[in-house]
C-alpha cells in the first residue's frame, strides 16, 4: 500500500500526544521537525504510557524533545477565569508550544489532526449552529504568535494508523475515547460507522459551504484586524457591518478559547456589547463572563 502524504519544506516544532496520527506525523516529517512538544495532563490511564512512547522514539532517533507534566498546581493556575477543562487545556498548551518556539528558532507548529478530526468539527459546529462561515478545521491558522500547519487534514485517521502499522512506529490508544459521556467520542463512533459513500457525501456537502463563502471569509478577517488593532475599542465593534457582526464576534470567542459557544449565544454577546455601558456582566459559561472596561 502506497502513501499519499503531503511534502512540506522548512522547520517545525511538532505537538505529539503519542496516538497514531501524530505519530505517523512524527515519523514522516522527522527531517522537518527541530523539537518534538508532548504533555502528559495526568488526567487518564494511558497518559504515562503515551509519554514513554513519544520519549522511547525520540531517543532512538537522537530527537530533542520536550515534555510538559501538568501538575495540580498548573490546573489551579490556569482554572482561575475557567473551569471548563477543555478551555483550561487548551490555554496550557498553547502557552507551552509558545514556551518551546522560544528555544526551537522557529514559530511553525505541527498537529496532526486529521479528515476525522476535520469531520467531527464541522458535526458538531452544525448541531451548535455556530456563526462560522468555515466548518471544519482549516489547514492553516494564526494562533497568538504560531503558525500551526495541518498536513494530515485531507487524510483518514485509518490511514495513519495504518501507516504506523506498517512502518513499525509504536503509538498509543486514548482509552478515554470508549467514553460516550463527552459529545466528540459519540460523535466520532457514529463517523466511524459511516460508510465510505455517506462519508463522501457529507464532505463534499461541507466543502462546498466553506467554498461558496470564501469572499465572506476574507471578509470577516478584514473587519476582525481592525477591531484587533483599535484594542478591541468598543466604538469599532459597533460600526462593523451587521451582516459581518456574528462572525466577527465568533472569531473573538475563539480566540478567547470559547469557541464552543453556540450561535444564541453569540447573539446575546452582540446585544450586550451594543446596549451595555459595563455596568453588566454577561455569562459566557460556568465561570467565564464578559464585562465591558
Amino acid at each position: 500500500m502506497g502513501y499519499n502524504f503531503p511534502k512540506i519544506s522548512g522547520t517545525y516544532i511538532a505537538a505529539v500526544s503519542g496516538g497514531p496520527d501524530s505519530m505517523a506525523m512524527l515519523d514522516m516529517y522527522i527531517n522537518h521537525i527541530s523539537l518534538v512538544c508532548h504533555i502528559n495532563y495526568h488526567k487518564r490511564q494511558g497518559a504515562s504510557r503515551d509519554e514513554e512512547i513519544v520519549i522511547n522514539y525520540c531517543k532512538e532517533r537522537n530527537m530533542p524533545y520536550k515534555i510538559l507534566h501538568v501538575t495540580d498546581e498548573v490546573y489551579r493556575k490556569y482554572s482561575v477565569h475557567t473551569k471548563n477543562f477543555e478551555a483550561i487545556a487548551r490555554n496550557i498548551r498553547y502557552d507551552f508550544f509558545r514556551e518551546c518556539i522560544g528555544t526551537a528558532g522557529t514559530n511553525r507548529l505541527l498537529v496532526g489532526h486529521n479528515l476525522d478530526d476535520f469531520i467531527e468539527n464541522a458535526i458538531m459546529q452544525r448541531e451548535r449552529n455556530s456563526k462560522t462561515l468555515f466548518y471544519g478545521i482549516k489547514q492553516i491558522t494564526e494562533h497568538h504568535g504560531l503558525t500551526i500547519f495541518r498536513p494530515f487534514i485531507d487524510i483518514r485517521k485509518a490511514v495513519l494508523a495504518s501507516y504506523c502499522n506498517r512502518v513499525g512506529v509504536q503509538y498509543g490508544i486514548d482509552e478515554t475515547n470508549a467514553s460516550y459521556e463527552i459529545l466528540r467520542n459519540r460523535v466520532r463512533k457514529c463517523v466511524e460507522l459511516w460508510p465510505d459513500v455517506l462519508f463522501g457525501t457529507y464532505l463534499r456537502v461541507i466543502t462546498k459551504y466553506n467554498k461558496r463563502n470564501a469572499r465572506k471569509i476574507a471578509l470577516v478577517a478584514q473587519a476582525y484586524e481592525h477591531w484587533k488593532s483599535s484594542n478591541f475599542d468598543i466604538k469599532v465593534y459597533r460600526t462593523i457591518d451587521n451582516d459581518l457582526l456574528p462572525y466577527v464576534t465568533y472569531q473573538y470567542l475563539i480566540d478567547n478559547n470559547l469557541g464552543h459557544i453556540s450561535g444564541n449565544k453569540i447573539n446575546s454577546v452582540i446585544e450586550y456589547l451594543f446596549k451595555s455601558e459595563g455596568e453588566k456582566l454577561l455569562r459566557l459559561e460556568e465561570d467565564t463572563y464578559i464585562k465591558l472596561i
